[in-house]
């Protein structure tokens, strides 16, 4: 049994390096430039270390800056396709020391404090502005954006890792995984972030015990995933709900955004897993079914543009939401715009024999020919969520409704600051797919699309944007083909 799970732990590793490749963004004239702009300290000039309560918290630029960076290189030595020439070459390895040293030696728990992981610049708490060290007051950069990256890039050079490297390495995936041992645990480690944090644990557990593996950390962080692979039937609680639509930040639909993250954790974990004890059963296997089924109900396409987009209905504001949109579409390739690769569904689906992966990677692979790819007719009610969604063959409508059961909308750093309408009997209407691009500017957000309001006269802005519904009295009633919806 022990010589068994020891080689589904190399299973596990391999097949994880191998997902690691294809997104690690290494190319031959990208590595190139990373080598040649490197400063012997370990730092690039075109990267923002601003540090602390000073820098930016969404997609802290030190954070992603630096680390995808040196997950380029690590791939290119590696042997990633479209940086062959690199592989094992001796100045690209040295050149990724130094890179990895530099933040080695500033990371905030070696020269600052490790409260400053989620306790940055906080009142009362002990990582004040100005504690020295690489670190942001948004948890996600120190808790999952960098112990991702930084353990990607650490896996892929497991074998050849120093031993102060695997130190390191060990550490920041290891301290991201700490917050589950808690009591209580911290709020933010639930839903999507459940499997992020859970996929840090596994990279860790790859490296643990001088890279033999730590078995009892890998069973737990797995453990974990399958965990969160539930139905969660209860009002105001996270995760994947009944209907087939996302929770996130309680009573908010996030299918389009921490659901496309979980979902697309979820299917890389699995096939990292493919064929070893570590891999999900029957049940977990059907609620991954269900998330897909129902976020499929949720995408609209443009053949024009040849990309897939998702329902408006995700509360993001209008800057933010084209940008938003712009990373998640695909175009001529088997790249989905909810957050993964087409191919790893298909695969996955075909591993598993499950229906709705394949569906969904048969109906969204091709080029679109129409707003409905597929295409899936009929009507939804996603009750749990409040939201209808009506299909025909040249045309897709949605609604957004509100109850005590859900919220508004909300802002965040930010982003969607008039945002408290979107779920007032809010109506996005396609038949080309195109009909909403570039207009977000002259949105009027006190009068969106099939609503009623009382205009102007709640002030718009982040501290409004966010409340529950106050009646219980919304729904619909759908034959499949014929819907009523009211609230």
């Amino acid at each position: 049994m022990a010589g068994d799970v020891q080689d589904d732990i190399q299973t596990l590793y391999e097949q994880k390096v191998a997902s690691i490749i294809p997104w690690s963004g290494a190319t031959t004239e990208g590595v190139k430039s990373y080598i040649s702009t490197l400063k012997e300290d370990g730092t690039w000039a075109e990267v923002d270390y601003t540090t602390g309560c000073d820098a930016r918290r969404a997609n802290w630029p030190a954070g992603v800056g630096h680390w995808n960076r040196v997950l380029a290189m690590a791939a290119a030595y590696r042997g990633a396709p479209r940086a062959e020439g690199y592989a094992k070459d001796p100045e690209l390895r040295g050149a990724i020391s130094r890179a990895m040293e530099y933040w080695f030696a500033n990371d905030f728990s070696t020269i600052g404090n490790g409260a400053c992981m989620d306790g940055g610049g906080l009142v009362n708490d002990t990582c004040p502005c100005g504690t020295p060290g690489l670190w942001n007051t948004n948890w996600y950069s120190n808790v999952i954006l960098v112990p991702r990256t930084a353990g990607s890039a650490c896996l892929l050079l497991r074998d050849e890792l120093t031993p102060t490297e695997l130190g390191n390495c060990t550490h920041i995936t290891a301290r991201a995984y700490t917050v589950f041992y808690r009591d209580p645990q911290p709020p933010y480690s639930v839903g999507a972030n459940t499997m992020e944090i859970s996929s840090i644990g596994i990279t860790a557990g790859l490296l643990e015990n001088n890279r033999t593996g730590n078995t009892t950390r890998l069973f737990d962080a797995f453990e974990r995933v399958h965990n969160g692979l539930v139905i969660e039937k209860e009002d105001r609680v996270d995760g994947v709900k009944p209907d087939g639509s996302f929770h996130q930040h309680i009573g908010i639909i996030y299918n389009g955004n921490y659901g496309a993250v979980y979902a697309s954790n979820v299917r890389a974990i699995e096939l990292q897993a493919r064929n070893t004890v570590f891999q999900a059963n029957q049940t977990g296997r059907d609620v991954l079914g269900l998330l897909t089924e129902g976020t499929q109900w949720m995408i609209f396409s443009d053949p024009v543009a040849g990309k897939h987009y998702w329902d408006y209905v995700r509360p993001k504001s209008s800057a933010y939401l084209r940008k938003f949109m712009e990373k998640l579409t695909f175009h001529k390739q088997a790249t989905s715009g909810i957050g993964g690769n087409i191919t790893e569904v298909r695969v996955l689906g075909d591993a598993w024999n499950q229906a709705q992966m394949q569906r969904f990677a048969r109906d969204l692979g091709p080029v679109p020919t129409s707003v409905n790819a597929g295409p899936l007719i009929g009507n939804k009610m996603f009750w749990n969520s409040d939201y209808m969604v009506h299909r025909t063959n040249d045309s897709i409508t949605t609604l957004k409704l509100l109850s005590n059961r859900t919220k508004t909308s909300e802002c965040i750093n930010t982003q969607n600051p008039y945002g408290f309408h979107m779920s007032d009997g809010v109506v996005y209407q396609y038949s080309t797919g195109a009909e909403y691009h570039d207009m977000w500017a002259t949105f009027d957000w006190n009068l969106a699309p099939g609503s009623t309001t009382d205009y102007n006269a709640t002030a718009l802005g982040c501290s409004t944007t966010e409340a529950f519904g106050i009646e219980s009295y919304a729904g619909g009633v759908s034959t499949g083909e014929i819907i009523s919806s009211t609230f």
